[in-house]
C-alpha cells in the first residue's frame, strides 16, 4: 500500500540557499517514504487452499481472502464455500497464507462456521502449524487438549466458513 505522494511531489526542493520554496530535502524524505512503503501492504488478496488429509481431489469450492501487513504483523481473513464434495478425506486444513508465521509464534485463527457445517459442536478454531491452519472444534466447557479436528465429513455441499488470523511473519 504505497503512500500517496501527491503532497510530496508538490513541494519545492530547497536549492541549498534556504531562500527558495519550502525548506525540504526531497531526496532524504523520499528515502524515508520508500522505507515506510516497504513496511506496509494493505488490502491485498490471497487465495486460501482447502485440503482434506493433504489433498483436494474432487472438491470444488470458492475461496477468497484478503490481508494487510504492517512490518511483521499480518492480518488475514478468508471465506470458503463448498460447492461440491470430493473424494479427498481426512483432517481439514487451509494453506497458502500470504506469509509464513514466525517460528516462535503460535497463532490461532477464529473460525466462524457461517452455514451448514455438519456435526460441529462448540467454537471453531484454526490452529497454525508449519504453514498450515488446521481447522478444529473446541467443545463447550472442555480444555484445549480436547479439541477435535474437523474433517471432510464436516463439509457438505453448501458449507461455508469465514476465518480471521493475526500473526507475526517469519
Amino acid at each position: 500500500m504505497a503512500i500517496n505522494r501527491a503532497w510530496f511531489d508538490a513541494l519545492v526542493d530547497d536549492t541549498g540557499t534556504g531562500t527558495t520554496g519550502t525548506v525540504w530535502n526531497k531526496a532524504a524524505i523520499a528515502g524515508l517514504l520508500d522505507a515506510i512503503d516497504a513496511m506496509l501492504e494493505g488490502h491485498k488478496t490471497w487465495v486460501p487452499l482447502l485440503q482434506f488429509g493433504g489433498a483436494s481431489t474432487g472438491w470444488t469450492y470458492t475461496a477468497t481472502g484478503r490481508y494487510a501487513r504492517a512490518d511483521t504483523l499480518v492480518l488475514a481473513e478468508a471465506q470458503i464455500t463448498i460447492s461440491g464434495v470430493g473424494s479427498a478425506a481426512g483432517i481439514a486444513t487451509v494453506s497458502g497464507l500470504p506469509y509464513l508465521a514466525a517460528t516462535d509464534t503460535s497463532p490461532l485463527a477464529q473460525v466462524d462456521p457461517a452455514s451448514s457445517l455438519a456435526g460441529v459442536t462448540g467454537a471453531g478454531l484454526g490452529v497454525y502449524a508449519g504453514g498450515v491452519v488446521y481447522l478444529v472444534m473446541q467443545p463447550p466447557a472442555t480444555p484445549a487438549s480436547n479439541r477435535v479436528s474437523m474433517t471432510h465429513s464436516n463439509f457438505p455441499t453448501g458449507a461455508q466458513i469465514n476465518f480471521s488470523l493475526a500473526y507475526r511473519r517469519g
